[in-house]
């Protein structure tokens, strides 16, 4: 079992979530999780769930949704069993967390665990942490019950928390990254939340450090003005801070321990994938071969970046990208590896041996993008550099398995679309698909709708896009211009709706069809040939079906079928 209340509240079971019929349920399941594991009184449940709307018979109503909620939570409990979950105790019900996964505590301990790098000095690792701790916020703490009695000094504290890890997180960015980093971040952070000091300080070091006195001291006059509406006084140590200032006192002196990469800095989050990003975040740490595998579109690259930048700080000599969409000579793939970690030249040997020999005493992790039409020369390089270089560790993104000795693959799936869970159907916006394409919408039209109709339209299109990112965030910047609803009327012919996208994207991903392409142009003419007669299924085939329509012996159809799955183009 799951237990979430960093958003609205809600219960998983293997990921899935339950179907908590009613806000009395949600608020029942609240209130426990509040106290953590402690007994709370029946009547103090009474009072919080129902408040003044109290039923004919409180004792008997309170009884019955604990029924409902324990037919959810032990579905297979038979009657006889004591149940192991919603305990009744002392006059009172408690849930027992033990064995079970609370967001609350994931978020604490991350919290705690970020802090702690932070102080040892292990910034990378120390955002890390932090940034899986504000991973797990999907809205406000306890959504719908946030101006509640029994839930506003839980809310409270959780809001506190979150600006805690954000003010570590910029900290532990400052720390590998420099304060220029994290200037704009601290601006936005001081304007919703003027009464905290440690953010004014943070803004005005970092003005500093960048050379920036003026700005400094005029974000202290900022802070000055800010907490005397509120009727305080700046505290000693920010005016400490603002006479340091003025006397450049040495020791506020930059400190930057950079993380060594070439990753691209996000421009959008990660949305649907953790855990996915926590699979891949192990492989890499205990595993010296890792390959993202998935289709055109799926979102490989973008895990994978993800993932390597979070592991940053793990390893001494860095995280080196290797972009291979635009190289099409094989015999280049070790210059360009090179090229990535900065080898030195060495014309009296061959490039792969003074690649090997570079790496030799090297503790990196090298990150391979793109591998699949290069699919032989790449893994004879990677496989040399792992053969060579024992404190190397490689990922790499590919439609095809490098099949290299030890490669462990990870199979990267569509997201989940309705109708693979058991969220009630009015629920769209926790299905990873959906919340996706509102996202992008709103970040290319922050006034796009997001409506209950908006909301139902984003549940067809991801339905009918088969729950592929890069599909889902070429609708949503159509439907900034056209509207959710118009979008999904037009969803059905694909390629027509879904052209364009970010100018700087890798001109494969610029569109869909361009995508497709890709994939498709590296395929034989048989498997073209085969793939095309496939397209006359709707949804999903067998083999027997796949000979017949491509009038070919089943024997065949299956070994093509084999090198279609190989290749991610079907599934």
């Amino acid at each position: 079992m799951r237990f979430e209340v960093l958003g609205p509240v809600r219960v998983l079971r293997d990921g899935k979530v339950l179907p908590l019929t009613s806000g009395r349920q949600q608020a029942l399941v609240a209130n426990l999780l509040i106290s953590r594991g402690e007994s709370v009184a029946a009547d103090r449940l009474i009072d919080a769930v129902w408040g003044d709307e109290l039923p004919a018979n409180p004792a008997n109503t309170l009884q019955h949704a604990v029924a409902q909620v324990r037919k959810l939570l032990e579905p297979d409990r038979r009657r006889s069993e004591r149940p192991t979950i919603l305990i009744s105790e002392g006059g009172g019900y408690r849930l027992a967390l033990h064995g079970h996964e609370y967001d609350v505590a994931e978020l604490e301990e991350s919290v705690d665990a970020g802090r702690t790098l932070l102080g040892d000095g292990r910034a990378a690792e120390a955002a890390a942490r932090l940034e899986l701790a504000l991973d797990l916020w999907r809205g406000p703490a306890f959504s719908g019950f946030e101006h509640s009695g029994f839930a506003a000094g839980e809310v409270e504290r959780l809001a506190e928390l979150r600006i805690l890890a954000r003010e570590l997180l910029l900290d532990a960015i400052a720390a590998t990254r420099g304060h220029s980093a994290v200037i704009g971040d601290l601006e936005s952070l001081v304007a919703d939340n003027p009464y905290r000091e440690g953010l004014w300080a943070r803004l005005m070091r970092a003005l500093y450090q960048e050379g920036r006195q003026a700005e400094a001291f005029r974000v202290y006059q900022r802070a000055n003005r800010a907490l005397s509406e509120l009727g305080i006084e700046p505290s000693p140590e920010l005016r400490s801070l603002q006479e340091q200032i003025l006397l450049q006192d040495p020791s506020l002196a930059a400190t930057v321990d950079a993380a060594k990469h070439n990753l691209p800095e996000p421009t959008a989050s990660l949305v649907g994938r953790a855990e996915a990003l926590d699979h891949l975040m192990a492989l890499i740490a205990g595993e010296r071969m890792t390959t993202v595998l998935g289709p055109g579109g799926s979102g490989k690259t973008r895990l994978a970046t993800e993932a390597a930048r979070r592991a940053a700080g793990s390893f001494p000599d860095g995280v080196w990208l290797v972009r291979l969409e635009y190289l099409r000579d094989p015999v280049l793939v070790p210059v360009t590896v090179g090229s990535a970690v900065a080898m030195p030249e060495n014309k009296n040997k061959a490039v792969l041996s003074t690649l090997t020999d570079f790496l030799a005493a090297k503790e990196l992790l090298l990150f391979v993008d793109n591998c699949e039409h290069l699919i032989a020369d790449v893994a004879d390089v990677i496989e040399a550099i792992l053969h060579n270089c024992p404190r190397v560790t490689v990922l790499a993104t590919s439609q095809i398995a490098l099949n290299i000795e030890g490669e462990q693959r990870l199979a990267l799936p569509p997201l989940q679309i309705p109708g693979e869970s058991s969220s009630p159907l009015d629920d769209f916006e926790t299905i990873s698909a959906v919340q996706l394409f509102m996202e992008r919408a709103r970040a290319a039209d922050p006034s796009f709708d997001t409506g209950a109709a908006s909301v139902a339209a984003a549940a067809t299109i991801v339905q009918a896009l088969d729950g592929m990112p890069l599909a889902i965030e070429l609708a949503a910047g159509q439907a900034a211009v056209l509207g959710a609803v118009e979008t999904a009327q037009r969803v059905s012919d694909g390629f027509a709706v879904l052209e364009g996208s970010a100018d700087d994207a890798p001109k494969l991903q610029r569109n869909l069809r361009n995508t497709v392409e890709w994939s498709f142009g590296l395929l034989d003419e048989e498997e073209q040939e085969f793939f095309c007669t496939l397209a006359v299924f709707s949804g999903s085939f067998d083999t027997a079906a796949a000979a017949a329509i491509a009038d070919v012996p089943e024997s065949e159809a299956l070994g093509m079928i084999g090198r279609l799955l190989q290749r991610s183009l079907i599934a």
